[in-house]
């Protein structure tokens, strides 16, 4: 399973990653799976991930040929021409759990939340299976790895717009952050009646319900001062939020609400949210690690994180109300996920000291988990109640 999979981790596996890509070669795969009449080589890019590969391009879809796809060819005629081909490893990500992702994208499809949605192939799939040299063959060449491996391959729609992390922070307003909450909590609402019997039983490193799993870790953390408040967080969460695993309740969530998976669009001078994106961590999970998670890496951005948090939260529970027991476990899971994510990124960089991408956020985490942990639980708590019963309108910060 992944959860196996990330115990491998915590030893010495790296990250079964799938082989790059040139843009000749994206576009050569597209083709030869997709029913593309043109692929636009110089449009290609890469965006940076941990585990998977995912490639921005442009191109045209024929509109003789998208099965079971009419709705996608009205919109090639209106020109939505953009699209990211996703590559997972099925070792990483099993097929299974690929399919219920694209369940997941489609079954929101004309509800309250805009995301991608994948594109069915030539052969009518909505996942392409490919082994590594069918990969590499679309590079030109002609190599075998031996034993191979194979991987999950998808067109998904692009959303255009800008990622939430890349705006100038002038622009986040708490009008922005209210609604980037209320929008997680629709995303969480309309999921409560999507059923995939692989989302149900998926186990995910990056679930917060395996947490303590990632002690073994530890050692990654050079910093004894950083690996220190790590240790008070594991203890902390072990004593308060793993008693109530069972009362909590749970369903599908996001389960990766950062910044980089929220797209924002800027209209009459102010930017408002337009989407979400990555669903790759999606889980039946308890409901009170969404907002976690999306508090702790709005705050990883601010210089004020605990106000910021405030419009976020409000937004959220507005949309998606939770019990005072569930509200109980936020602050230490918000502690849990900054721990998560730092020494995650610090392990994962030791085994790829070439992909800095893996510390994006370690730096960022220790800093807020070091001032939350400094701020009593009950101040954080009143600060977060008292912005229950508020509107967007409510709440005023000049920036973050």
């Amino acid at each position: 399973s992944e959860l196996h999979l990330s115990r491998a981790m915590a030893t010495s596996t790296p990250v079964m990653r799938p082989p790059d890509l040139s843009n000749p070669g994206v576009a050569a795969l597209v083709r030869e799976l997709y029913p593309f009449t043109k692929v636009e080589e110089k449009s290609v890019k890469q965006f940076p991930s941990y585990d998977d590969r995912n490639f921005y391009f442009q191109g045209t879809l024929s509109d003789s040929f998208v099965p079971g796809c009419s709705e996608r060819v009205e919109e090639n005629k209106m020109g939505l021409e953009e699209f990211v081909l996703k590559i997972n490893s099925t070792a990483f990500i099993p097929c299974k759990i690929l399919d219920s992702l694209n369940n997941i994208m489609n079954h929101l499809k004309g509800k309250e939340v805009r995301c991608p949605y994948p594109l069915k192939s030539k052969n009518g799939k909505l996942l392409e299976i490919c082994s590594e040299s069918q990969l590499l063959r679309s590079e030109g060449s002609c190599e075998s790895s031996g034993k191979e491996r194979e991987f999950g391959v998808r067109v998904l729609i692009f959303l255009p717009g800008e990622l939430l992390d890349k705006i100038d922070r002038v622009h986040v307003t708490p009008k922005l952050m209210f609604e980037t909450g209320q929008y997680f909590g629709k995303l969480d609402a309309a999921l409560q009646d999507f059923h995939h019997p692989a989302t149900l039983n998926r186990e995910l490193y990056w679930d917060l319900k395996h947490f303590l799993t990632l002690r073994s870790l530890l050692s990654s953390v050079k910093d004894s001062k950083n690996r220190s408040m790590a240790e008070s967080v594991f203890q902390k969460f072990e004593e308060h939020v793993l008693p109530k695993f069972t009362s909590l309740r749970q369903g599908i969530i996001h389960g990766d609400a950062n910044g980089e998976n929220i797209i924002v669009v800027k209209e009459n001078g102010c930017y408002k949210i337009s989407g979400i994106i990555d669903f790759g961590d999606c889980v039946q999970s308890c409901y009170i690690f969404e907002p976690a998670i999306m508090l702790a890496y709005a705050m990883l951005e601010s210089a004020h994180p605990l106000q910021l948090s405030c419009p976020m939260l409000s937004g959220y529970l507005q949309a998606f109300p939770m019990s005072e027991e569930e509200l109980d476990c936020l602050y230490y899971c918000v502690l849990a996920r900054l721990v998560q994510t730092a020494t995650m990124g610090e392990y994962l960089f030791q085994q790829e000291p070439w992909n800095a991408y893996f510390l994006t956020t370690p730096a960022k985490a220790w800093r807020v988990m070091e001032e939350l942990l400094a701020t009593p639980k009950d101040e954080v708590d009143k600060m977060w109640t008292d912005a229950r019963q508020k509107t967007a309108e409510d709440f005023h910060f000049e920036s973050t």
